[in-house]
């Protein structure tokens, strides 16, 4: 048996592809662990492993991230929020709308509507899903002073 040097394993790693591919990935991972203190932000390592940070984000749950898209091939609609102030109409009605533009290859399978702020007085509040074939998803709710409302469609 001998013994073999640094310069022999990687010389036997370079007479592949896949060796090379592999000392490949080892730079990438090696690169990455090195700088991950320079390119990631200092709260980022304190709130690693606080579950109560990453909860609190109020993320979907279920909607891929976007860059499944790329590696699929597929356009998934992303997660979106609108902040919106409803204004009163001429009937003294508060009224909001939001267009949603689908332009995807996989609709979103759920709609999420959070309402938030100081509600002071009992209100009834109408939603209208109005589908592109037509369909109407109609919803009635009643909101309660200083209750929190969040309704999946």
């Amino acid at each position: 048996m001998y013994g073999m040097g640094l310069k022999d394993i990687v010389q036997e790693f370079l007479r592949f592809k896949s060796g090379l591919f592999g000392l490949f990935l080892l730079f990438i991972i090696v690169g990455m662990a090195v700088g991950a203190p320079v390119i990631s932000s200092e709260e980022a390592g304190y709130r690693w492993y606080d579950i109560e940070y990453w909860t609190g984000l109020d993320l979907p749950k279920g909607v891929p991230p976007e860059w499944v898209g790329l590696l699929t091939g597929t356009s998934y609609s992303p997660s979106e929020r609108y902040v919106i102030e409803p204004e009163r109409n001429r009937y003294g009605f508060y009224e909001f709308n939001i267009t949603y533009n689908y332009e995807y290859d996989v609709p979103p399978t759920n709609i999420i509507i959070r309402i938030e702020g100081n509600i002071t007085k009992r209100y009834l509040l109408t939603i209208d899903v109005i589908r592109p074939d037509g369909y109407v998803i109609e919803r009635i709710l009643d909101l309660a002073p200083s209750s929190a409302l969040t309704d999946n469609l």
